[in-house]
């Protein structure tokens, strides 16, 4: 299930100018690889409003719900949030058969849930230009917001 996404293609790149393609180079590439705000939760019904709102305080590192905040964690992007010692989750990766009642379209009640954030600037060259944001290892289901704006889904 996907919504606002492009159709499935494979993972190649495109280049602006020949030059561009010769040396390897992507002028139109951003990274948005480092570290992102994370927030872990039990399970998605557990995610604060403030959170999916994206309601911002003064400081960077807290999101404002009801009269406190919540603490966000540095978390290096790309990785995965059960290997980092700061998160108490763990991993669900196996071979053989899944660690928890395989009985869709239910979901366990534990399920965890994580919210990242980042702020980048990007300063199109082209104002008709689209721009296109892409997630590598987003596992199970990821919303995403820019600017407060929900602008698509995807799950696997």
């Amino acid at each position: 299930m996907k919504l606002n996404t492009l159709a499935p293609h494979s993972p190649l790149h495109s280049y602006r100018h020949q030059t561009d393609a010769s040396n390897g180079t992507q002028g139109s590439r951003v990274s948005l690889n480092g570290d992102w705000q994370f927030q872990l939760f039990s399970s998605p019904e557990s995610v604060p409003e403030s959170v999916l709102d994206m309601v911002f305080s003064t400081k960077i590192n807290a999101v404002v719900e009801g009269n406190g905040e919540i603490s966000w964690l540095a978390m290096p992007v790309p990785s995965n949030w059960q290997l980092h010692d700061q998160v108490n989750d763990n991993p669900i990766y196996t071979n053989i058969k899944y660690p928890f009642p395989d009985t869709p379209p239910f979901v366990p009640i534990d399920n965890p849930t994580g919210c990242y954030r980042h702020c980048f600037e990007w300063q199109p060259t082209d104002m008709n230009e689209s721009m296109r944001i892409v997630f590598e290892g987003g596992n199970s289901a990821c919303h995403v917001w820019c600017n407060g704006q929900w602008i698509g889904y995807s799950q696997d």
